[in-house]
């Protein structure tokens, strides 16, 4: 009897640990295809990470950033809250603004929440924070 109550709590404990691996695994992709897109400058594609409530201020950051060139970024800190389904990342921009080319550097502070989108009945990360301002 003790052997199958131990194997039913190492089973809950297995599948809890695979679960919040899978999503902080997709925390990281997602972290990572939004920034490379900022790098690319593809403002278009990158506000599809950014939650409903945000786009509107995005879209506007988006129009004042066309002439900043992101070099380079390293995400230098990310504070994992599983059991509230939201991060914390810091993220380290290189940047120039055209036709300047005098190099920048600014740390953003992106907030991520693991949120349900209606048209897929899913939960996906969204970005709940806007694109910095680029000075």
């Amino acid at each position: 009897m003790r052997n199958i109550l131990l194997i039913c709590v190492l089973s809950v404990i297995i599948s809890a640990c695979s679960t919040l691996t899978s999503l902080r695994e997709d925390l990281d992709d997602t972290v990572i295809a939004y920034n490379d897109l900022l790098r690319r400058s593809e403002f278009n594609r990158a506000k599809n990470f950014v939650d409903q409530s945000q786009k509107e201020d995005f879209e506007a950051r988006a129009k004042i950033a066309k002439n900043v060139k992101i070099v380079d970024y390293r995400i230098v800190n990310a504070d994992f809250e599983a059991a509230r389904g939201e991060q914390i990342v810091e993220v380290e921009f290189d940047y120039y603004i055209s036709p300047v080319y005098m190099g920048k550097t600014l740390i953003d502070k992106q907030k991520w929440s693991y949120v349900s989108i209606e048209k897929e009945k899913k939960k996906r990360w969204r970005l709940i924070t806007t694109l910095p301002e680029f000075k």
